[in-house]
């Protein structure tokens, strides 16, 4: 499974994982995303979720009414054969609805990723699209 495919399915499966009903609306309004100490914390309704901003885990941790649901993970990618682990993020870029993480997968290789969350006001669920570039231009 190519690993753009395999985050976006996971992504998704955190919904499920928060133990959301499919179609469900949880009560709670509003978004918060903001970065403190090594992490972006994110509340939306009654979900909360952690991105670490000092490695890539996919998701530090998800939690539904204070309970925790989901815990830290990891991504890697098969090069030329050989499994690497993403590197820790380089940059970090939030935004009214969105966070990017942006960092090296194999700086060797050139091989660079961009994670770009998008949350959801109120809701208990995120978006993820993990892009994988080769970056041996100078941009």
């Amino acid at each position: 499974m190519r690993p753009r495919v395999a985050l976006l399915i996971a992504a998704c499966l955190a919904a499920l994982a928060l133990g959301i009903a499919p179609g469900a609306t949880p009560a709670g309004p509003g978004l918060d995303i903001q970065a403190a100490n090594g992490a972006i914390n994110v509340v939306s309704g009654r979900a909360r979720f952690v991105l670490s901003t000092t490695r890539f885990d996919v998701l530090q941790s998800g939690s539904l009414d204070g309970q925790s649901r989901l815990g830290s993970g990891g991504a890697g990618v098969m090069l030329r054969g050989v499994p690497v682990a993403f590197g820790p993020p380089a940059e970090v870029r939030t935004g009214p609805d969105t966070v990017e993480l942006r960092g090296w997968v194999d700086r060797p290789s050139n091989l660079w990723y961009v994670a770009r969350y998008e949350f959801f006001a109120g809701q208990p669920f995120l978006r993820l699209a993990v892009t994988l570039t080769d970056r041996h231009d100078a941009s």
